[in-house]
């Protein structure tokens, strides 16, 4: 029974008790010499007695209560003014505590692993109750791990982070060494970051991405270290001024493309659609209709003719309403309407009037000039008194719309009978992939339209420079900078301008991209975690929540001493102690120490269980 208490070595079991789905454990302390809190005087005089009434974790699918026979003890220090005080059982229950201290931590890893709303739906089917906000609260009170001997820390990975994109950012600083989350930075302004430096003058190598507010924050901070730019950002940097030199070409490229492609910038003409097998005529608002319902409508009247037609057949055999409706076991009413026409009966349904009407002339005059712009017509309808909406306008001039046709090769076409260009001309964005895409990724149409791209003379300069950039760089050249510099500023028109200021202004970061083996690839996959745990908690989590969650995930897994490690079938790693004590708890992964009482999930989210 001690296997279901905790800290056997503290208190001793004495009864159990289940009643429905609680069970009750009672227990009580046992040791006979206590320690002062204050003042630490060991102490042997018992004051009184009281009971505790802890909540404790589940088993076996009940809900577990502590009856806890604990004391009060007097201080025998003359000196000490806490004259009696409590018996203190930390390991057990802390003091005020309603929970006991493994069920506090079973919480503190839930609100970690699934966040406050989800964290809050497993614990009721684990067997106890705990709201969102507690767990959030355990979150935020967890103890942080042991300081990382920081002094240590040679090479630095820099990088920011969205809390809120566009609003609120952070700063993560990673150990490339240890491919360790070494701390969070508030912001991503220079000033946290040089004196985040300044306490860990240890750091001579800096790789960062190419902002200015890092740039200043690492000079300042530690204007020993060596400074490397990510070679991924700067890679960005010159195909983002490529695609700006695309963009200046745009006229070029249109015209280009109009003389290569003529025929196929033009909307080609779709397949006549079939005719509607008509039984009744449209209704005022068939043209908001699909075609799919206009069928539909279409049918359902050809069968209610037909049925028409039937009841009219016996109408003339000699009988009667009521004989009819049971022959077909259609209703009475149904069948009175169909007996009593002389005709097939069609409801047309009277169109309401629209305030619209009154404005048809000045419309139609309007659209005759060519205005065919709902809104604007709407406006104009306002100034002379309407008070519609803007839709119901734009219902109003829809036929019209069909009317109106496009002359294609010298046909007048209606635009429901047209499909887009089967080819575009394609914006700077899709043509810097394009000429940047690997060729044996081409297909044949892509491969043409390069070709015809790199026809002009300003484009394949441009192309030649990004190539030779990126050659260099990824050979790791010493030099390979300013030679391409020099190729650069020799260009004509010197495409690249904006690109060679900004390099000039972190001349020596970015030279050391070009040699150094250090960049920021990983920082980013640090990055990367950082954004899965906050889609865990929806996106919501503060700064400090976010803080505790990469703190405690980083790293790991170490074992308390004289702990090992087993599996069970269901997938869960036991941790077991030397004295075969076990405790089921459902536990993250985390660099913290690890209790004898730990229990931890195998698989984590989005690992596949048959691994």
């Amino acid at each position: 029974m001690n296997a279901l208490i905790p800290s056997p070595h503290l208190i001793a079991f004495e009864k159990l008790t289940v009643s429905g789905l609680e069970m009750t454990i009672e227990a009580k302390t046992t040791r006979t010499v206590v320690h002062c809190p204050e003042c630490q005087q060991p102490t042997q005089k018992v004051h009184s007695s009281y009971l505790r009434r802890p909540r404790d974790l589940p088993t076996v699918g009940l809900s577990v209560r502590l009856l806890l026979h604990t004391r009060k003890f007097f201080c025998e220090n003359t000196g000490c003014p806490r004259t009696i005080f409590c018996e203190r059982l930390p390991e057990c229950v802390e003091k005020y505590a309603h929970s006991t201290a493994r069920l506090n931590q079973h919480q503190t890893w839930l609100g970690l692993a699934l966040g406050g709303e989800l964290g809050s739906r497993l614990a009721d089917k684990l067997g106890y109750s705990v709201s969102a906000s507690t767990l959030i609260k355990r979150v935020r009170n967890l103890t942080p791990a042991a300081e990382k001997t920081t002094s240590e820390i040679k090479v630095l990975g820099v990088d920011d982070f969205a809390l809120r994109r566009g609003c609120e950012y952070g700063t993560v600083l990673v150990d490339l060494e240890k491919h360790e989350v070494i701390d969070l930075l508030p912001g991503r302004e220079a000033a946290p970051l040089a004196e985040w430096l300044r306490q860990h003058p240890g750091v001579v190598t800096i790789s960062r991405d190419r902002a200015t507010a890092y740039q200043e924050g690492a000079t300042t901070g530690a204007p020993q270290a060596e400074q490397i730019a990510d070679r991924w950002h700067v890679l960005k940097n010159l195909t983002s001024a490529f695609e700006e030199q695309l963009h200046r070409q745009a006229s070029a490229i249109k015209a280009h493309w109009q003389t290569v492609y003529a025929d196929e910038l033009l909307p080609t003409v779709l397949p006549p659609t079939p005719e509607i097998e008509r039984v009744v005529p449209p209704t005022p608002s068939e043209y908001v209709r699909s075609q799919r319902d206009q069928i539909k409508r279409q049918q359902w009247h050809a069968a209610r003719k037909e049925r028409y037609e039937k009841v009219q057949e016996l109408k003339a055999e000699g009988l009667n309403i009521a004989q009819v409706a049971r022959y077909l076991g259609a209703s009475y009413g149904g069948t009175r309407l169909l007996y009593e026409a002389s005709q097939y009966p069609v409801v047309q349904r009277q169109a309401a009037g629209s305030r619209v009407e009154q404005y048809d002339a000045y419309l139609r005059a309007r659209w005759a000039e060519a205005c065919h712009n709902a809104q604007q017509l709407h406006r104009e309808l306002a100034a002379q008194g309407y008070t519609g909406s803007r839709v119901t306008v734009s219902r109003y001039v829809y036929p019209w719309r069909q009317d109106d046709g496009i002359v294609l090769n010298g046909a007048l076409l209606s635009p429901s009978r047209l499909k887009p260009p089967k080819r575009q001309v394609p914006t700077a964005r899709q043509s810097v992939w394009l000429l940047l895409k690997a060729e044996d990724k081409l297909t044949e149409e892509e491969r043409q339209e390069r070709e015809q791209l790199l026809k002009l003379e300003p484009i394949k300069q441009g192309l030649e420079l990004v190539q030779s950039f990126r050659q260099l760089l990824a050979a790791r050249k010493e030099g390979g900078l300013e030679e391409w510099i020099k190729q650069a500023e020799a260009a004509a028109g010197n495409p690249f301008k904006g690109f060679l200021t900004g390099v000039r202004r972190d001349y020596a970061a970015v030279e050391k991209a070009f040699t150094s083996p250090w960049s920021n690839g990983q920082t980013e996959g640090q990055v990367n975690r950082l954004k899965y745990i906050k889609r865990q908690m929806f996106g919501r989590a503060k700064f400090d929540q976010i803080y505790q969650e990469t703190d405690v995930r980083s790293g790991q897994i170490r074992l308390a001493e004289g702990a090992r490690l087993e599996c069970d079938m269901s997938g869960t790693i036991l941790v077991q102690a030397d004295n075969n004590e076990r405790l089921h708890q459902t536990l993250g992964r985390t660099d913290h120490n690890f209790g004898v009482h730990d229990v931890i999930p195998l698989f984590t989210p989005h690992q596949n269980q048959r691994s």
